[in-house]
């Protein structure tokens, strides 16, 4: 019996090891998206005149979400590769302008009462365009507002756009902007910060030297408040922990120094540790790590001179809100913040969250902000941040992740197996049949005892119904479906063959 179950085994594992080889064959022409390419130049089939109104009509449809401002006409707008303009106001009356005075002539040609574009346009433009036509924005009115639509939103446009070497950035919220440097980085950062942040996958850590060197996978979350509890940690243990914390938020109080991350411990001095090892296993367990740039870089829990508990100075709010730009905001205070993003490998995102200087009611950089943050952690115990730096999930990685059923396996995996199974239940008879001359039935005389055959039996249908259906599934169905097609093209002549064997049999 043991021979005949190992016969068996090495064959299902030939049929596997062969399926194998066909689909890392198969692999590479798939890869090559071709309905990607087939839609995309559809699209570009469309000419000129198509690619123009696309853009306008995604900045027109926000318009129905604004409320035009008192003196200012609202309107959407494109350009056209030959640098033209072309506006649309809310009740869908176009005009387009081609010079100075044309451009003059749009505000009061689209308000909706005489006099009511004293002050100006508000512009609605598509996200592209600022960056693939940078150039035309010179010829737009010096009292114009711009906006940009993107992912669904609108955002304020600060800077002089109508300067193509300027600066600009968008208000994501009120306390804090985007810097525009890509059309990626622009999607890449939108998405991100407009990510949720779920307090309970968010951990907030404490380093201190020979402290716990392991971390649970679930944090502590405070009774009352309902916010995370910071766990200690030994910093030099930390990036071995991260495993432990796989598809978490993790908050560090830290102050970063070229390569390193320095930190005080509960005793007062300063230590540092390798960032880089800390970013490397943060990619590897999928961890999003939010560092706050702190210039006394004291950790949460400990206790200062005064015997007073640290704490972070608008973490505790940060934390209770919903988005990363919420949490952001929450951080900045009455200051303002600017985010730039970066990418750092296929996998990752890098963001720097930047403090305005002067924007806040307290200073956090230069030599007297290096004062106050010393002052202000030890005698109120509280840390100041001039700065965050965020090394976070990729989006394309993060909605893979998401995807997925079984954590540690690929979703396309996944749902090409659930797919396969499918397929093999529409050839599931020829499976059968194969299956059969593959693995034959158990036969009850094999065995003494009916447990026995009632278990082998069991492995039998589970090693079939879970892997080799899905390994023959394509070839199962299509040779099913061939066998359905002949023996449809062979009805007429089985008609024919019964109906010369009755004439035969009646004419005796």
């Amino acid at each position: 019996m043991a021979e005949r179950l190992t016969l068996r085994v090495s064959r299902l594992l030939g049929v596997a090891c062969c399926a194998l080889v066909f689909a890392i064959g198969a692999r590479g022409p798939a890869e090559a998206n071709w309905l990607t390419k087939l839609v995309r130049e559809a699209a570009e089939s469309g000419g000129t005149a198509a690619r123009h109104a696309a853009p306008l009509g995604r900045a027109a449809a926000q318009l129905k979400h604004l409320t035009p401002l008192s003196g200012r006409v609202l309107v959407a707008a494109s350009v056209s590769p030959e640098g033209h303009w072309t506006f649309v106001n809310r009740a869908g009356h176009k005009f387009t302008a081609a010079d100075a005075d044309e451009m003059a002539r749009a505000g009061r040609n689209l308000a909706a009462e005489p006099g009511a574009a004293r002050k100006g346009l508000d512009i609605v433009v598509a996200d592209e365009l600022i960056f693939t036509d940078r150039a035309a924005f010179k010829m737009l009115p010096p009292d114009s507002r711009l906006r940009l639509a993107a992912r669904g939103e609108v955002y304020r446009v600060r800077g002089n756009f109508r300067d193509p070497g300027a600066r600009l950035a968008l208000d994501v919220k009120p306390n804090v902007q985007l810097q525009l440097t890509s059309e990626p980085a622009l999607q890449e950062g939108l998405w991100q910060l407009s990510r949720s942040l779920k307090a309970a996958r968010v951990r907030v850590l404490a380093l201190e030297p020979n402290g716990p060197e392991t971390l649970k996978s679930a944090g502590g979350i405070d009774p009352k408040s309902r916010r995370p509890l910071a766990d200690r940690i030994d910093p030099y243990k930390l990036a071995r922990s991260l495993p432990a914390l796989r598809g978490q938020t993790v908050v560090l109080s830290a102050r970063i120094e070229n390569s390193s991350l320095v930190f005080r411990g509960a005793s007062g001095g300063e230590r540092s540790v390798d960032l880089k090892e800390i970013f490397a296993a943060a990619e590897r367990s999928d961890v999003n790590l939010i560092i706050l740039n702190a210039r006394a870089p004291r950790q949460p829990g400990d206790r200062n001179w005064l015997w007073q508990r640290v704490t972070i100075d608008g973490l505790d709010d940060a934390l209770g809100r919903a988005t990363k730009a919420e949490f952001l905001s929450a951080l900045a205070g009455e200051g303002r913040m600017v985010v730039a993003v970066a990418e750092r490998g296929p996998r990752r995102t890098a963001m720097v969250a930047q403090e305005v200087p002067g924007s806040g009611s307290v200073p956090t950089s230069g030599q007297l902000g290096a004062v106050l943050a010393e002052v202000v952690s030890e005698v109120a115990g509280t840390v100041l941040s001039n700065g965050i730096r965020m090394d976070l999930v990729r989006s394309g990685r993060q909605k893979e992740l998401d995807l997925r059923i079984v954590p540690n396996i690929p979703s396309d995996l996944q749902f090409a197996y659930i797919g396969l199974l499918v397929v093999g239940l529409m050839g599931l008879t020829v499976a059968r049949d194969w299956w059969a001359r593959l693995w034959p039935p158990e036969q009850r005389a094999e065995y003494a005892q009916g447990i026995g055959f009632v278990a082998a039996q069991l492995v039998r249908w589970i090693l079939f119904a879970l892997l080799f259906l899905p390994i023959v599934a394509p070839f199962a169905f299509i040779w099913g479906a061939l066998c359905s097609l002949v023996g449809w093209l062979m009805l007429p002549l089985r008609w024919l063959r019964r109906r010369s064997e009755s004439t035969a049999a009646t004419s005796k």
